[in-house]
């Protein structure tokens, strides 16, 4: 299951700007929580954290609310999935450094190899599950482009994607499945372009980690 499938916060209507991310990536977009949109989010890609504010007609009070609802989400969410964000980290590290950040009164951390180097807020903690989601949403277009342009496949031999240069048809598939079949077999290549979507993007993470 993706990122976005899973966790309370989703983005949509994600507006990308690859000229203007310089330090982080200049986007903007809707949050939503749970389903119902609940704000904005833009960066301007110069390296500062994100900026929040009301929808067209939103009042202050309720993009308040929306907004300590998302944060608290956030901070549930990151800190309930340490395997997916930190797993480089044991259960008992992850446990040793939230009771740190909870003697100290903060959130929860962020992490250098094993090495806590400085707490977290729920605002940064929002802020990173926001760069994840974004991250995820354009991993999954730029996937989705190439798994329509040509035939793909992961090698589990080697932990990585090849491309055929030629249309995914359906005739295309069948041809280079016959002519490779018996190396698919010995190297367990899996062909990306008829598998869900989710399944896919499992591969095309775990060749680009």
């Amino acid at each position: 299951m993706t990122l976005s499938k899973s966790s309370p916060l989703s983005l949509k209507g994600v507006k990308y700007s690859v000229w203007a991310s310089e330090e982080t990536h200049a986007f903007e977009a809707t949050v939503y929580l749970d389903g119902e949109k609940a704000m904005k989010v833009t960066n301007d890609g110069k390296g500062g954290a994100n900026h929040y504010y009301g929808m067209k007609g939103q009042s202050r009070p309720s993009f308040n609310r929306m907004y300590q609802a998302c944060k608290e989400s956030a901070s549930e969410f990151v800190t309930s999935k340490s395997n997916v964000f930190f797993p480089h980290l044991t259960d008992e590290q992850f446990k040793s450094v939230l009771a740190d950040a909870e003697e100290n009164d903060v959130t929860v951390f962020a992490i250098t190899d094993d090495t806590p180097v400085f707490m977290w807020s729920d605002k940064e903690l929002l802020d990173f599950l926001i760069v994840h989601l974004l991250n995820e949403h354009l991993s999954i277009k730029e996937m989705k482009r190439q798994l329509k342009a040509k035939v793909t496949f992961f090698d589990k031999s080697d932990g990585s994607i090849y491309t055929i240069k030629v249309k995914p048809t359906e005739e295309n598939l069948a041809y280079y499945k016959r002519v490779h079949e018996k190396e698919s077999e010995e190297k367990g290549w899996v062909w990306m372009n008829d598998l869900p979507e989710d399944n896919a993007f499992l591969y095309w993470r775990m060749a680009n980690a």
